[in-house]
């Protein structure tokens, strides 16, 4: 976050994001090798959906990623230009609202109540995020 600002200003927003998930898709392709050693029956019982042997995507499935894929470069694109032009604490604090829609969408689309861990932890990370911007707004001695 501070780094986008402070080093990256000269950069295209684009090449940001597009540099944030070409490393998730290493990082990602390092942690599936794991999963190559691992015995896959066991998994396949405990996660068939993520383990389970494939099936074929249809038209509505390709439709559905490459929308998805273009939403996500999109914001990612506004949050790495929201970093170089803002101060971190304000862009920050509002980056977080992902927890509130994490929330309102695993209830919407899975029926998942957070339990009271999950709500403790969201409040936390909220809450550090307002001190730090309450903290910037107030003038230095």
């Amino acid at each position: 976050m501070v780094a986008t600002r402070r080093y990256c200003q000269e950069e295209h927003p684009l090449a940001l994001a597009l540099g944030l998930n070409l490393a998730f898709l290493v990082a990602g392709g390092c942690f599936s090798v794991l999963f190559a050693f691992a015995d896959a029956s066991s998994l396949a019982e405990q996660a068939p959906f993520l383990f389970g042997p494939w099936q074929p995507i249809g038209i509505d499935e390709l439709i559905i990623i490459a929308a998805y894929a273009l939403l996500m470069v999109t914001v990612n694109t506004g949050v790495a230009k929201a970093y170089q032009i803002a101060p971190s604490a304000l862009v920050g604090t509002f980056d977080y609202a992902y927890l509130l829609f994490a929330g309102l969408w695993g209830y919407l689309l899975f029926h998942e109540i957070p339990d009271g861990m999950t709500w403790l932890g969201m409040s936390l990370i909220l809450a550090s995020g307002l001190l730090v911007l309450r903290r910037q707004r107030r003038p230095s001695r």
